[in-house]
C-alpha cells in the first residue's frame, strides 16, 4: 500500500488491512473469511488481485 493511501484508510472508520503479496492476502482471507461476508480488492492489474479472486471463488468452506 501507498504512502497516500495509508493515510487515508488510517482516517477511516472501517477495517483495512494491507498485505505485501498476494499469498499473505489469500491466507489471510482463507482464515477469517465468512459465508455472507464482503471484501473489496482495490489494486492495480500488476499485483495480480484477479487471482486471488479466483482462489477466493473456489474455497470449499463457500461452495455449496
Amino acid at each position: 500500500m501507498g504512502d497516500l493511501a495509508k493515510e487515508i484508510t488510517g482516517r477511516l472508520n472501517t477495517f483495512n488491512k494491507s498485505f505485501d503479496n498476494n499469498e499473505e492476502l489469500e491466507s489471510y482471507l482463507l482464515e477469517y473469511l465468512q459465508e455472507g461476508d464482503v471484501c473489496l480488492l482495490k489494486g492495480s492489474n500488476s499485483m495480480r488481485l484477479f487471482d486471488v479472486v479466483d482462489k477466493i471463488k473456489n474455497y470449499e468452506k463457500f461452495i455449496r
